[in-house]
Protein backbone atom coordinates (compact mmCIF):
# COMPACT_ATOMS: atom_id res chain seq x y z
CA UNK A 1 0.00 0.00 0.00
CA UNK A 2 2.67 2.29 0.87
CA UNK A 3 5.06 1.87 -2.16
CA UNK A 4 1.78 1.87 -4.14
CA UNK A 5 0.36 5.34 -2.77
CA UNK A 6 3.93 6.90 -3.28
CA UNK A 7 4.38 5.94 -6.69
CA UNK A 8 0.60 7.34 -7.75
CA UNK A 9 1.19 10.51 -5.86
CA UNK A 10 4.87 10.64 -7.94
CA UNK A 11 2.43 10.24 -11.09
CA UNK A 12 0.35 12.77 -10.38
CA UNK A 13 3.35 15.10 -10.50
CA UNK A 14 4.55 15.38 -6.73
CA UNK A 15 7.86 15.33 -5.65
CA UNK A 16 9.08 13.34 -2.32
CA UNK A 17 11.24 17.17 -1.94
CA UNK A 18 7.91 19.01 -1.65
CA UNK A 19 5.90 18.73 2.02
CA UNK A 20 2.93 18.28 -0.06
CA UNK A 21 4.05 15.49 -0.63
CA UNK A 22 4.40 14.06 2.32
CA UNK A 23 1.07 15.36 3.93
CA UNK A 24 -0.70 13.54 1.05
CA UNK A 25 1.16 10.63 1.68
CA UNK A 26 0.23 10.40 5.62
CA UNK A 27 -3.29 12.12 5.03
CA UNK A 28 -4.16 9.08 2.86
CA UNK A 29 -2.82 7.13 5.48
CA UNK A 30 -4.97 8.38 8.24
CA UNK A 31 -8.33 8.17 5.63
CA UNK A 32 -6.98 4.47 4.53
CA UNK A 33 -6.87 3.31 8.29
CA UNK A 34 -10.11 5.03 9.47
CA UNK A 35 -12.40 5.96 6.16
CA UNK A 36 -14.74 7.73 8.64
CA UNK A 37 -11.98 10.87 9.04
CA UNK A 38 -13.64 12.30 5.95
CA UNK A 39 -16.32 12.99 7.22
CA UNK A 40 -14.05 15.83 10.01
CA UNK A 41 -10.57 16.55 8.44
CA UNK A 42 -9.90 19.28 10.37
CA UNK A 43 -9.91 17.04 13.62
CA UNK A 44 -8.90 13.47 11.99
CA UNK A 45 -6.73 14.09 8.96
CA UNK A 46 -5.23 17.80 9.36
CA UNK A 47 -4.38 17.42 13.10
CA UNK A 48 -2.91 14.29 12.91
CA UNK A 49 -0.38 14.95 9.93
CA UNK A 50 0.35 18.18 11.65
CA UNK A 51 1.45 16.59 14.86
CA UNK A 52 3.42 14.21 13.03
CA UNK A 53 5.63 17.44 11.29
CA UNK A 54 5.13 19.65 13.68
CA UNK A 55 3.24 22.03 12.06
CA UNK A 56 -0.26 23.68 12.41
CA UNK A 57 -3.48 22.25 11.26
CA UNK A 58 -3.75 24.71 8.95
CA UNK A 59 -0.54 24.13 7.21
CA UNK A 60 -1.79 20.44 6.45
CA UNK A 61 -4.59 21.83 5.03
CA UNK A 62 -2.96 24.33 2.37
CA UNK A 63 -0.48 22.12 1.25
CA UNK A 64 -2.80 19.74 0.16
CA UNK A 65 -4.58 22.47 -1.82
CA UNK A 66 -1.16 22.54 -2.94
CA UNK A 67 -0.87 18.67 -3.45
CA UNK A 68 -3.82 18.84 -5.38
CA UNK A 69 -3.44 21.61 -7.69
CA UNK A 70 -0.39 20.53 -8.77
CA UNK A 71 -1.75 17.11 -9.61
CA UNK A 72 -4.31 18.99 -11.66
CA UNK A 73 -1.52 21.12 -13.11
CA UNK A 74 1.15 18.50 -14.15
CA UNK A 75 -0.91 15.15 -14.81
CA UNK A 76 -4.77 16.23 -15.23
CA UNK A 77 -5.14 12.94 -17.31
CA UNK A 78 -4.54 10.83 -14.43
CA UNK A 79 -6.11 13.01 -11.68
CA UNK A 80 -9.60 12.67 -13.91
CA UNK A 81 -9.35 9.28 -14.80
CA UNK A 82 -9.08 8.88 -10.26
CA UNK A 83 -11.65 11.62 -9.86
CA UNK A 84 -13.48 9.96 -12.46
CA UNK A 85 -15.10 13.43 -13.73
CA UNK A 86 -13.33 16.37 -15.43
CA UNK A 87 -12.14 18.60 -13.41
CA UNK A 88 -12.58 22.47 -14.16
CA UNK A 89 -10.52 23.18 -11.13
CA UNK A 90 -8.59 22.16 -8.35
CA UNK A 91 -10.76 19.76 -6.30
CA UNK A 92 -11.36 20.02 -2.68
CA UNK A 93 -9.12 18.09 -0.66
CA UNK A 94 -12.05 15.70 0.88
CA UNK A 95 -12.92 14.89 -2.71
CA UNK A 96 -8.96 14.48 -3.34
CA UNK A 97 -8.59 12.17 -0.25
CA UNK A 98 -11.40 9.96 -0.83
CA UNK A 99 -10.57 9.38 -4.78
CA UNK A 100 -7.08 8.67 -4.16
CA UNK A 101 -8.06 6.61 -1.06
CA UNK A 102 -10.53 4.66 -3.37
CA UNK A 103 -8.29 4.27 -6.26
CA UNK A 104 -5.36 3.23 -4.24
CA UNK A 105 -7.35 0.50 -2.43
CA UNK A 106 -8.77 -1.07 -5.31
CA UNK A 107 -5.26 -0.92 -7.46
CA UNK A 108 -3.71 -2.91 -4.18
CA UNK A 109 -6.41 -5.35 -4.55
CA UNK A 110 -5.50 -6.02 -8.32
Amino acid sequence: MNELKRKTLYQLGLSPTKTEFWYAADALHAVHSNPRALSCLTKHVYAVVAGRYSVTPAAVESGLRRAAATCRKKNPALLEAIMEEALPKRPAVGQFLAAMTLYIWYKDKQ
